[in-house]
């Protein structure tokens, strides 16, 4: 399969070696000379797939990952690591980057065209998930219009929320599936010790308390406003017939419960073994969101602490170091990130 790729390397002689051994496998080439450069390049031509360096200066091979990562229009780029770095360590971080595959240097040219092959050909069967995500998002800006709203034929429930309105309790009959169309809603449960922790935080575009929706049962978590929020309730006898009419929308779904269970998981296990800083620094990067060009962490002290299951006084101190290492910088509640490298590298 011949595509259009982005190749980013600060080093002149490698991205053109590897862009015409590209181009003579009738593959069309795209340079960038840097993280920054490569980032603007990725937004600009959409390519079909990314061969990114590590060790870049002013920003990394680690970095571009999270940043497209975070981007609505490129976080489905298929990205391939080039690098020296071949230490286990290494892979098991740029694999949770979001690389779909590791290339050590020095590399024979048959290992880079047969992986790159390999990655486009997946790339293509998986374009019927990209027509669901089309679907998933023009069914969800029809939420959103004035149009009236129905499933089968039956009007669904558009509730506002005000800042701290219960949405349902942990252990509530589940009645309802969830969808997020303004705002964001925390998850909470009590653990072991009765003390309540964030489970999770959905924002516009989540599905939630779908997980007992597939079954009889109560909500294992609780549901909370963080703010003025607008959430369609979905009644559960119309969910799933919603899906069976529409496949391409319940592949979408299936694609997005598969991802956050995969990044809750590994959060949750990081969170059981680290230090405050590292416990921070990781609830920093998972919940932050792109505002404006910024990443933006949108949670009150109190939930960011029980999401860790830290105390207040200890997340505030951790965060006033962040603050004084010049790593972020607040605005109210909201938390920005100045300095995500630094984060990450405070995760080893």
């Amino acid at each position: 399969m011949v595509g259009t790729l982005l190749v980013i390397d600060d080093q002149l002689t490698v991205r053109e070696n590897v862009s015409e051994l590209l181009e003579l496998a009738g593959h069309q080439v795209i340079q960038a000379k840097n993280g920054v450069e490569g980032i603007r390049m990725a937004k600009a031509h959409l390519p079909d797939m990314i061969i990114c360096d590590i060790m870049m200066p002013e920003l990394d091979g680690y970095s571009v990952a999270d940043v497209l990562g975070r981007q609505k229009e490129t976080a489905a780029i298929p990205l391939i690591f080039l690098t020296a770095k071949s230490e286990k360590e290494d892979f098991r971080k740029g694999l949770e980057r979001g690389a779909v595959d590791y290339i050590t240097k020095p590399f024979e040219s048959v290992d880079l065209l047969e992986t790159v092959e390999m990655r486009l050909g997946k790339l293509r069967l998986s374009k019927p998930v990209s027509a669901g995500r089309a679907a998933w998002e023009n069914w969800a800006k029809s939420l959103n219009s004035n149009e009236p709203k129905s499933l089968t034929g039956k009007h669904l429930h558009v509730c506002d929320y005000a800042k701290n309105d219960t949405i349902y309790l942990e252990g509530d009959q589940s009645k309802e599936v969830y969808f997020v169309i303004k705002g964001g809603v925390r998850l909470e449960r009590l653990n072991s010790r009765g003390k309540r922790i964030c489970s999770g935080v959905m924002r516009a575009g989540n599905f939630f308390g779908y997980a007992p929706g597939f079954q009889e049962g109560n909500h294992i978590d609780g549901a909370v406003a963080i703010e003025q929020s607008i959430v369609v309730r979905i009644p559960q006898s119309e969910f799933l017939p919603m899906f069976s009419a529409q496949p391409e929308l319940a592949v979408e779904l299936l694609r997005q419960i598969m991802k956050e269970n995969e990044t809750l998981g590994i959060f949750a296990l990081s969170m059981a073994y680290g230090s405050a800083k590292e416990n921070t620094a990781r609830a920093l990067l998972h919940f932050a969101e792109e505002i404006e060009g910024d990443l933006v962490v949108r949670l009150s002290r109190d939930d960011l602490a029980n999401s860790v299951g830290m105390a207040p006084e200890s997340i505030s101190r951790t965060l006033a170091i962040f603050k004084a290492e010049d790593v972020i910088e607040t605005h109210g509640r909201a938390i920005h990130l100045l300095d995500v490298d630094s984060l990450e590298d405070e995760l080893g």
